[in-house]
């Protein structure tokens, strides 16, 4: 049976192969479209406290690889970080276990965090269990077989060892904090074994920082006499100081740096270096509050935290491409990864579901190999760096930290430069000339007017607030051969970016105490036989080694040329900085400083405002607008009160005898009720007064009223009459900080800058952001160009300078300038000396006693106060006449004044026009007649008969009463009030 052929007509059968192309076009266009769009990758992060660095480094890193993904490698792979807003507590094995059970639910491709011995044994497990590939900053604590934990810091007891056998050491102090210093030193007895080297350890466990200095202390007094070899094993959080470890170029080293010990350490990476200087640069300039989080500069932790973050990389990007249908399966549908299609891990589910893709890529990050910011990054089959190197560093007595030979484990240790040959100094001559370095700068120290022409040299030459205190000083400290020498470069005090000191630090630091000195020229001594110091020792040694004859001569130009390439210094050029020099950190690691004999602090500078014109009814500034409205109504109140009690009360109703028989009478009227409030207002009183008790109950809480208004009016008066007022649009921080307005800035280099780039108070972290990001710049070069730009601006600059330049400027002309608020910080000025100095103690027990007797606060006055050009001093007469009360203080008092006798005889005039009217149409004569009747009537006390419209006259006189005669007044005053009936009945008015 043949199968019957059935055949597609042509149409059809092309319209069936177009739909095939379709489908597969349209799969193809989906899966381009899969591979180009933006992959975004979930890490985790865990980090205790001490770790903040790191933990900003991986942010920042995330940031500068998502940003450059977004604008050179379209559809690359992009990182997103997911962690607790908290910091974990890394000793604590429960917390580190439930945090990274939280963190694994939520897709992630890798966590990066650190650990401690307590919780290492707990996060491999973890680790290995769920395929999770963990990367830390930090070396393993033991030989860890781990198979998905990535240890960034290698081990480097080898290293120490080899150091210990270069030396030579048969004995060494071990002195550690915690338990992974025991098994560090576990790791240093295995190295010593494999290298069999017999070397004696003294175990030393300390539980702070001043037991450890205590422990130093005995061992320096019981064996002061022999070389103590110490191995510090400490956490940076605890000490300062630290031999063993990776980052020592990160610690502070004042403390040993020239009290007769010598320390060797290692560093990973070199701060500068172009590439790590271009890379903290520009961290600090996009994210400086992430920068900030780590400190002044890049550590190492966070170094090998970046490293970390470009192995990830470059493993994801190896596993993209080496197998992308693999990688794909973990897309969903918004382009992000995922683990498990979708399915999250739980520790809590049985059984345990492992990652997929765990163990490939943990394989692949063990796999890469590239040269990062820590040298070369390549690991071995258990996670541990290989093949690397390490900087071997080492700071003597007379030698900067600086590098002499590399370590690494394939060549061991090699030392580039030969070990420095060290000697004590010997001490000069206490009563030697001794230099005083200061800086020019008013009024602390300048030159005087005219020295050049009075032939004034050395120290005569100069005045100001150092030279005064520096005579106290001297005649205090006994001495008196001393020469005080501007500094060179006029600078205070700062590292270079080679790390050497400029200014009056670096002139104390460069010594030729001990490297050269003169023996007294009493001794008569010639030849090589005058110097000493260890130049002379030095070259004395040399000399006889290479059997040459030498001859030391001193070069007479005092040139010392420029600082060497290691970081030593070549020369001493001041024995004390007696200046305006701050006390900091950085400074006291290299240089002594005395207490500090001024305290000062960043203040705000602004151009003095205009004062305030007092205005013609300045008078009224005692008491508010509201306070003035609110009497005006009490008054009318209290009138109109008194006048209907005075109404309803049958008290204040009485007779009374007129000419035309006797009539009831109520003398509160409202025009009475209203004289009487004001005449009790101020505080005059007039000739009624209230009967009933009722209008006296009104009237005594009017007048109780009055009497406190008054006072507290006439209180307030002086202060606003006699004190000129000057209207501030600012008068804090907090008033800056809250504007955009007014700009401000400080020295573009300098203490000031450094204290809002780095502090953690909310309203100085908005001031620097303003200020970091504010165009044109708001930073100057100098205090002058600060307080010019201030005076130019008219209102719209201010400044932040230290106080005490605040204070002077506002002294001197042309006195335009002010200071508002309080200091945003606190310091001091303290004299400074080289390390070890003789006169460190000395100048400090002399700065006490000028503070104890007062001769400190009478040299601030008199350089800051007593000395201004513009009439402002804590002397209380010349307040008293600034505070002198002026005219236009008083102006509206006498406007009122004028005003209101002009009111009166204005009225005064009508009244008479007005009685002259009635008095014509009463007479029936006409109006000028009555004028003029009522003017000889006003002038000469006796009226003119008035002339009628048909010329007759009429006597006046006729209308006085019977008991007044028209050249006499009489006054007859008010009854008294003796009773609550009213009064006898008798005329109380005043009659004219």
């Amino acid at each position: 049976m043949s199968v019957p052929e059935y055949r597609l007509p042509a149409m059809a059968t092309t319209e069936y192969q177009l739909g095939l192309l379709v489908l597969f076009v349209v799969i193809d266009v989906y899966a381009a479209r899969k591979q180009s769009v933006d992959i975004q990758v979930p890490i985790g992060a865990m980090f205790d406290h001490s770790a903040m660095g790191s933990r900003a480094a991986l942010e920042y890193k995330i940031v500068q690889h998502n940003a450059h993904v977004d604008v050179e490698d379209k559809g690359r792979i992009k990182l997103k970080s997911k962690h607790s807003d908290k910091y974990l507590d890394m000793h604590d094995v429960y917390s580190t276990n439930t945090e990274f059970c939280q963190l694994v639910k939520k897709g992630l491709f890798t966590i990066f965090g650190t650990h401690t011995v307590d919780t290492l044994d707990a996060l491999e497990a973890y680790t290995s269990t769920f395929h999770m590939p963990f990367i830390t900053p930090r070396t393993a604590i033991n030989n860890s077989r781990a198979a998905y934990t990535i240890f960034m810091q290698p081990l480097y007891a080898k290293a120490v060892v080899d150091v210990i056998m270069h030396y030579e050491w048969k004995e060494v102090w071990y002195i550690h904090s915690n338990n992974e210093g025991l098994i560090r030193m576990q790791q240093i007895f295995d190295a010593l074994a494999a290298a069999d080297y017999v070397l004696k350890i003294n175990v030393i466990r300390v539980s702070d920082m001043d037991e450890l200095v205590d422990k130093l202390l005995s061992m320096d007094k019981r064996q002061s006499k022999t070389e103590k070899q110490i191995l510090l094993d400490l956490s940076l959080n605890e000490s300062e100081y630290i031999l063993r470890s990776v980052g020592l170029s990160e610690l502070e080293l004042s403390f040993f740096k020239h009290g007769g010990m010598n320390i060797t350490g290692f560093r990973m990476f070199d701060y500068n270096n172009h590439t790590i200087l271009k890379y903290t640069k520009e961290w600090e300039r996009s994210k400086p509050q992430l920068f900030t989080q780590m400190g002044d500069r890049l550590t190492h932790e966070a170094a090998f935290t970046i490293d970390g973050i470009s192995v990830l990389i470059r493993a994801l990007t190896k596993l993209k491409n080496k197998t992308p249908s693999l990688f794909n399966q973990y897309l969903n549908r918004h382009n992000r990864m995922t683990r498990n299609s979708s399915k999250e891990m739980d520790c809590e589910v049985e059984p345990v579901i492992p990652w997929k893709l765990g163990h490939e890529l943990i394989e692949l990050m063990k796999d890469v190999d590239f040269q990062g910011y820590t040298g070369r990054v390549t690991f071995d089959r258990y996670g541990m760096r290989r093949s690397f190197s390490i900087g071997v560093l080492e700071t003597t007595t007379s030698m900067a930290l600086s590098d002499i030979g590399t370590w690494s484990q394939k060549k061991g240790l090699r030392i580039s430069s030969p070990s420095i040959i060290r000697l004590k100094g010997t001490n000069t001559a206490f009563n030697r000339t001794r230099i005083v370095t200061s800086i020019l700068t008013e009024p602390f120290l300048r030159e005087k007017e005219n020295w050049q022409e009075l032939g004034l040299e050395g120290n005569d030459k100069y005045e100001g607030y150092v030279i005064d205190l520096t005579n106290k000083i001297m005649k205090i400290v006994l001495l008196s051969n001393y020469k005080i020498v501007p500094v060179k470069d006029k600078k205070y005090g700062a590292r270079d970016e080679n790390g050497t000191w400029n200014g009056m630090v670096g002139e104390l630091i460069r010594g030729t105490e001990p490297f050269l000195m003169e023996h007294p020229k009493e001794l008569n001594l010639t030849g090589n036989a005058r110097y000493y110091g260890y130049a002379a020792d030095l070259t004395d040694r040399v000399c006889k080694f290479v059997e040459v004859s030498c001859a030391i001569r001193p070069v007479h130009d005092n040139s010392y040329g420029r600082p060497l390439k290691d970081g030593s210094w070549d020369g001493m050029e001041a024995d004390l900085a007696i200046a305006p020099l701050t006390i900091t950190a950085e400074r006291e690691r290299y240089i002594d400083f005395s207490k500090p004999f001024m305290s000062l602090g960043i203040s705000i500078m602004i151009k003095k405002p205009e004062k305030e014109v007092p205005g013609v009814f300045s008078f009224m500034y005692p008491l508010s607008y509201e306070i003035w409205m609110c009497v005006i109504f009490a008054y009318i109140g209290v009138s109109v009160v008194l006048f209907l009690v005075s109404r309803f009360s049958p008290f204040e109703w009485h007779i009374e005898d007129n000419t035309d028989g006797p009539s009831v009478t109520n003398n509160f009227t409202i025009f009475n009720s209203l004289w009487f409030s004001l005449g009790a207002f101020m505080q005059q009183g007039c000739d009624i007064e209230p009967r009933s008790l009722s209008g006296r109950i009104v009237g005594s809480m009017w007048w109780f009223f009055t009497l406190i208004i008054i006072s507290s009016y006439t209180a307030n008066l002086a202060a606003f009459l006699t004190v000129q007022r000057m209207k501030s649009p600012i008068e804090s921080a907090d008033d800056l900080a809250k504007q955009t307005e007014i700009k401000y800035g400080t020295v573009d280099s300098g203490t000031t800058k450094e204290f809002f780039r780095t502090s953690t108070i909310p309203t100085y972290q908005r001031m620097w952001a303003f200020m970091s990001s504010a165009e044109p710049s708001v930073f100057v070069k100098g205090n002058k160009e600060g307080i010019g730009r201030v005076r130019r601006e008219n209102g719209r600059y201010a400044f932040l300078i230290e106080s005490t330049a605040n204070d002077y400027t506002n002294q001197r002309k042309p006195c335009d300038t002010m200071k508002v608020g309080a200091n945003l910080d606190s310091k001091g000025y303290g004299i400074g000396t080289p390390l070890g100095s003789d006169l460190r103690d000395k100048v400090t027990l002399a700065v006490l006693e000028l503070r104890e007797n007062g001769e400190l606060a009478k040299l601030e006055t008199e350089w800051w106060y007593d000395k201004g050009q513009c009439g402002t001093s804590k002397s209380p007469k010349k307040q008293e006449t600034t505070n002198a009360l002026k005219l236009q203080n008083v102006a509206g008092v006498f406007y009122i004044l004028i005003g209101g006798l002009a009111l009166g005889l204005l009225c005064a005039g009508a009244e008479f026009l007005y009685n002259s009217n009635l008095e014509a149409k009463r007479r029936q004569t006409t109006f000028m007649s009555a004028v003029k009747s009522k003017a000889h009537l006003s002038l000469k006390g006796e009226p003119e008969p008035i002339t009628t419209a048909v010329g007759d006259q009429i006597d006046n006189s006729q209308d006085i009463p019977p008991n007044m005669s028209m050249s006499t007044y009489t006054y007859t005053p008010a009854a008294q009030l003796i009773t609550f009936d009213g009064y006898a009945d008798a005329n109380t008015h005043t009659q004219v």
